[in-house]
């Protein structure tokens, strides 16, 4: 919710799509929220599903807005639409059996090289790198504590790196909707 309050109340002179590209990140991590809350209460490939699902429009997101601040603005766009869909269909398949995980995993993966990639060798009209590698920084923490779960909850006795893992994808989107502030930072 903070992500969309931040894109109605910020930068009004950000255009459509970037204000497109907020929205749909900012909603699938909403989205992200009750889908793992369903896979958790009731873990089975259905409801898995349902995690991922958002997941991977908010990686669809925020590749459509690096091509939108990188390359073109309706070249974003358009890749945002055919992600969503690689994404569902990705997803679908490994539901249905008809498809093993790789593709899932390409959606996610490929979004981080895709990013590094494009921070490396395009030309930032809007976003500053360091606001990506801060935020890739940050997926990169959750995923370490997501392979780390059961021994963060050794350690802890009341926190599972699973837990800490959502806490820094989280950050990690912030990050990125900070654009709406005006400078990101």
């Amino acid at each position: 919710m903070l992500g969309i309050k931040k894109i109605l109340k910020g930068n009004k002179t950000e255009s459509v799509e970037f204000r497109e590209f907020g929205f749909t990140l900012a909603a699938a991590s909403i989205l992200v929220c009750f889908g793992s809350i369903y896979f958790h209460w009731s873990p089975s490939p259905a409801t898995l599903m349902w995690d991922r699902l958002p997941m991977t429009i908010g990686f669809a997101a925020i590749n459509g807005l690096v091509i939108a601040d990188r390359i073109d603005q309706k070249l974003g766009r358009l890749s945002l639409l055919a992600l969503i869909l690689l994404g569902l269909f990705s997803i679908l398949g490994y539901n249905q059996s008809w498809l093993t995980l790789k593709p899932y995993i390409a959606v996610q993966f490929g979004t981080l090289l895709f990013l590094a990639l494009a921070i490396l060798l395009l030309k930032a009209s809007r976003i500053p790198d360091s606001l990506w590698w801060s935020s890739i920084g940050l997926y990169v923490v959750a995923k370490v504590f997501e392979l780390v779960d059961d021994h963060v909850f050794d350690i802890t006795g009341v926190i599972s790196g699973h837990t800490l893992k959502h806490f820094f994808a989280a950050l990690s989107v912030y990050k990125v909707l900070t654009i709406f502030d005006g400078e990101p930072k």
